[in-house]
């Protein structure tokens, strides 16, 4: 499989910022030659390139546009391997045995820690990631090796009993969200900082990432490699992929004002910080060569350790998953939910309404959330996209909770439903 071709069939999946987490780490190392690299990508896409290769938002540039976004898309794919590069760094200056890898997205770590000997690794994401990677994993390194030290799960990050529950013995843990958190919500970013803390307060270790600062990675690359020209090439990217490439960025307390804020949430919720330049990080490595070093130039890794007491973290933790029971009445169907809406349960509660509206007609849907202890913010998008399919005089929202009604308001959805 000739690897440089991903950046010519899938380049508005490269631009979006969310797949660059996911992926581009590993398409880039895979382009490069790394043989790890190569297979793991290989399993991963024998059976969805025809078709998530298909682009018809690129049918209206021309010859000279589409190489320039396939050039942009290369660079980009860099500049998150460089990122993944310095984690593994970090991971091995510290000298630590067990990587938690929230967010692992499709990256070759699971592979490159199966050959580490006394190393542990934990990958955690969502179905759409988990589902794809333990099989192909599985294939490249065997069963052995992926069911003694590595791991795959899915969990969403804002329930600390999901994280809690893959965590096996009691090593030191170093703690990676690499591009995680700048496309979480407030209360998001809340809970997931809370709940990291409390499980290096319970295990011991670090968190390590760059997300305060990695907002404004897109832009450095443009400017870095297009200069005068930058503005151009961001015009040719809305025009061409729309704005889809920031809807998803959140602003919260470690990503506001390109992370300027970020030490001082951080302390606020039980950590202490230390800051070390990402540029450091890449002496004596082939990424120098590749202008990464000017890339990462004003960009910190933050090492992290928890300060606080494991009984004073703040975010909800009761209840693992979410259920719902359905009372049909004469003039209304009422939809009843305990437990938790994340990015994990989310479609569970669409399931359950996609049933029902193809059983009867809906008059009136209620859905009671007099149990629901947490939203997400992929509860909030199941959420709206039943209350735009039904219609405010058809949608109702009872009961919520303090806890819920207090993420509402501060998403700005108080008003909305």
């Amino acid at each position: 499989m000739n690897f440089e071709s991903i950046y010519t069939s899938d380049i508005v999946k490269k631009i979006n910022p969310t797949v660059l987490t996911a992926g581009s780490s590993l398409f880039a190392s895979a382009a490069a030659g790394n043989p790890d690299s190569k297979l793991l990508a290989a399993e991963l896409l024998k059976d969805i390139l025809p078709e998530e290769g298909k682009n018809d938002a690129l049918s209206s540039v021309t010859e000279k546009e589409r190489n320039e976004l396939e050039k942009l898309s290369k660079a980009f794919s860099l500049a998150i391997l460089t990122r993944y590069r310095i984690t593994n760094r970090l991971f091995e200056i510290l000298k630590m045995t067990a990587f938690m890898d929230i967010g692992c997205g499709f990256t070759q770590r699971g592979v490159e820690f199966s050959k580490k000997k006394g190393t542990t690794y934990c990958g955690i994401d969502l179905p759409s990631v988990t589902e794809r990677m333990i099989p192909a994993v599985t294939s490249v390194i065997g069963a052995v090796h992926i069911y003694n030290r590595i791991s795959y799960h899915t969990a969403d990050a804002t329930d600390r009993n999901a994280l809690r529950s893959v965590i096996h013995g009691k090593s030191p843990l170093f703690i990676s969200t690499e591009g995680v958190m700048m496309y979480l919500t407030v209360p998001e970013a809340i809970s997931v900082t809370d709940n990291i803390c409390s499980l290096l307060e319970e295990f011991g270790g670090v968190w390590v990432t760059a997300d305060p600062e990695m907002s404004r990675l897109s832009d450095t690359v443009i400017n870095n490699l297009y200069g005068e020209d930058a503005g151009h090439m961001n015009e040719l990217i809305e025009r061409v992929f729309g704005r889809s490439s920031e809807d998803n960025i959140y602003i919260n307390g470690l990503t506001s004002d390109n992370g300027a804020n970020a030490d001082a949430f951080l302390k606020e919720h039980g950590f202490d910080v230390r800051r070390v330049p990402a540029a450091a990080l890449l002496d004596d490595t082939e990424l120098t060569d590749n202008g990464m070093k000017e890339i990462y130039k004003n960009i910190d890794f933050r090492i992290m350790t928890s300060k606080v007491r494991y009984e004073h973290i703040r975010s909800p933790q009761r209840g693992a998953s979410v259920t719902v029971e359905t009372e049909r009445q004469e003039e209304q169907t009422v939809m009843k939910v305990s437990g938790r809406i994340d990015t994990v349960t989310a479609p569970l509660l669409m399931k359950e309404y996609q049933r029902i509206k193809d059983g009867t007609e809906l008059k009136k849907l209620v859905i009671d959330m007099g149990n629901v202890i947490y939203v997400s913010s992929a509860g909030i998008r199941a959420l709206l996209m039943i209350f735009k399919e039904l219609g405010a005089s058809v949608f109702s929202l009872e009961n919520l909770t303090p806890e819920v009604s207090e993420i509402f308001y501060t998403t700005g959805l108080t008003d909305t439903l």
